[in-house]
């Protein structure tokens, strides 16, 4: 139940950060939540991801070398899933 939870949380901070990023894409705290692309050479397709904010470290890394690349982002990544999924099981 809390990793279901945890994913709700974060699909909904992913929402508001792409409509807020395309309404106000230049402002400080906009950038802050999170920037997106929709580069086909990124995505491989349409589709948006986060490159950087709080949405591109909520985002789990796409490879094993992607995560040896930046381990910050996947040791980030694992300590708020753990955390919050720890929380979440407690409540």
């Amino acid at each position: 139940m809390p990793v279901v939870l945890l994913s709700s949380a974060v699909s909904s901070l992913y929402l508001v950060s792409q409509a807020l990023y395309r309404r106000f894409g230049g402002r400080f705290l906009v950038n802050l939540l999170g920037k997106w692309t929709t580069d086909a050479a990124v995505t491989g397709g349409g589709h948006s991801v986060p490159v950087g904010g709080i949405a591109y470290y909520m985002t789990a890394p796409p490879s094993m070398a992607s995560a040896a690349a930046n381990p910050f982002r996947a040791a980030f990544y694992v300590m708020v899933v753990l955390t919050a999924c720890a929380v979440l099981s407690k409540a």
